[in-house]
């Protein structure tokens, strides 16, 4: 027999997290234990700061070590109401051998799933833990990273790691610091993945279908399911489908916000990659545009970019044969164009009007999508006549610099409207971004100098810290000290 245990998110009744469609894939041998949320006595006994010890201790004492079995009556006497429902074939009067443990929960949930895994890990028992975007909810100044790290386990056999590309403004406020996502730290031979699935907020549900079709494919690939059912779609094919869709849906648009906007994922030593089935999709779909075989998901990415712009078709066939190439100018043309696809797609997706029901004016996301268009074309240009020149002038340099700002505020005056709004901050962001990029930072932060008195093209804003950290970066040298408040 093998056993599953399924863990809500804070406050969300085991009742509502469990999901028919997903249980009715597991044979009878597997014994699914559906548990209440932190706040309950028996889980965690706590709304902010649960003691996730209380549930991994009534788990680990419901086993014996020896025998490598579990005592369902004991586990019942032991979390008491704590349990939602537990469903098997019929509840064994006796304690019964355990092959596998599967551990899964989304949120705070997700989040205590290494501490039980830590509690049983000395079992013997293999362990699989599948984590749709854990969080400790404790604020990062309050997390204890002992508690997810788990380096030293000899038992955990495979762990699926599922992020949300959630943004920096993401928490509304006070409550930003609760909801940063969690890397657990896994042993070196664990079979370990840890991925990011386009913009989230953290409190769309489980049945989001691509998280949904993420956790079915994970505890599906460690043998918990029984064969797919018959009128079900495979989670890759429904998956690839989802991003085709959403591709060609302006307001679904697949959307991973620039990286300096990302949320902070703690536990984290280096960027969460995208999706493999989101780069799978991406490729092919470059492939098809290019005329051969495209494997590199960023030139994917931007070939996509530059087909879906406004650039006359046999300007459009020179810069895809451009950036192709792995020459130190092609390379920042790539992050260029990435970088601004990126962020417009994100301003359309965090950008909302408060509108009457009656009102037919196009709202701030859709003059985005709108002008979007014209600002890409033109940037895309100025930036490729600039690159693809061996040995610019200064007044080459110029014409990029002048003509990267008329763009930004052409966009800003039709588009965005906003004054020292996060749209406006994060358009000028990405125009420095841009001249950084482009081999210019130093050039046109200097001639912005000698007409405004400041470096960057922005005011002391949020951005223009990241900002100023990117350009110390660039000139190698420390914290750059910039004009007056």
């Amino acid at each position: 027999m093998k056993i599953a245990f399924f863990l809500p998110p804070t406050g969300l009744k085991g009742e509502h997290y469990f999901d028919h469609q997903l249980d009715r894939s597991f044979p009878d041998d597997v014994i699914r234990v559906y548990l209440e949320s932190c706040i309950h006595p028996k889980i965690g006994n706590g709304l902010f700061f649960p003691d996730f010890n209380i549930v991994s201790k009534a788990i680990r004492n419901s086993f014996e070590k020896n025998t490598q079995s579990i005592d369902i009556l004991q586990l019942r006497r032991h979390l008491g109401s704590g349990i939602y429902t537990i469903i098997s074939e019929d509840t064994p009067q006796t304690p019964i051998q355990i092959e596998s443990i599967l551990l899964t929960g989304y949120s705070r949930g997700a989040a205590t799933l290494p501490i039980i895994a830590k509690a049983i890990d000395e079992l013997g028992i293999p362990i699989d833990i599948v984590a749709d975007r854990p969080v400790p909810g404790k604020g990062s100044q309050w997390a204890n990273p002992s508690e997810s790290d788990l380096s030293s386990c000899k038992n955990i056999r495979s762990a699926t790691t599922i992020m949300a590309a959630h943004h920096r403004y993401n928490g509304h406020g006070f409550l930003y610091p609760f909801f940063n996502q969690l890397l657990p730290r896994y042993p070196a031979d664990t079979k370990s993945q840890c991925f990011m699935i386009p913009y989230h907020w953290h409190f769309d549900p489980p049945q989001s279908p691509y998280i949904f079709y993420h956790i079915y494919q994970a505890i599906k690939n460690q043998g918990y399911f029984k064969s797919t059912h018959n009128n079900d779609v495979e989670p890759e094919v429904f998956l690839k489908g989802l991003y085709e869709q959403n591709d060609s849906t302006p307001y679904l648009k697949n959307c991973f916000p620039p990286r300096k906007f990302l949320q902070p994922i703690l536990g984290s030593e280096s960027p969460i990659p995208k999706d493999q089935m989101y780069l799978t999709f991406m490729n092919q779909k470059a492939t098809k545009i290019a005329g051969k075989e495209i494997t590199n998901g960023e030139v994917a990415l931007t070939i996509c970019s530059i087909d879906s712009s406004t650039i006359p078709p046999d300007q459009k066939k020179t810069m895809m044969e451009f950036v192709q190439s792995e020459a130190d100018n092609a390379l920042k043309l790539r992050a260029i164009i990435n970088e601004i696809e990126e962020t417009c797609a994100f301003l359309t997706q965090i950008t909302f009007d408060k509108i009457p029901m009656n009102q037919t004016a196009p709202t701030k996301a859709e003059r985005i999508q709108t002008h979007s268009a014209d600002y890409k074309k033109n940037v895309f240009q100025l930036c490729f006549d600039y690159l693809k020149n061996q040995n610019p002038s200064e007044p080459d340099k110029k014409t990029l610099i002048e003509g990267i700002k008329a763009a930004q505020r052409s966009f800003e005056k039709k588009a965005l409207n906003i004054d020292r709004g996060i749209g406006r901050k994060i358009l000028w962001a990405l125009t420095n971004f841009i001249l950084l990029v482009s081999g210019l930072g130093i050039f046109a932060f200097v001639l912005n100098k000698k007409k405004t008195g400041d470096y960057l093209f922005f005011s002391h804003t949020r951005s223009t810290s990241i900002m100023r950290n990117t350009l110390s970066e660039v000139l190698g040298q420390g914290p750059i000290h910039f004009g007056k408040h």
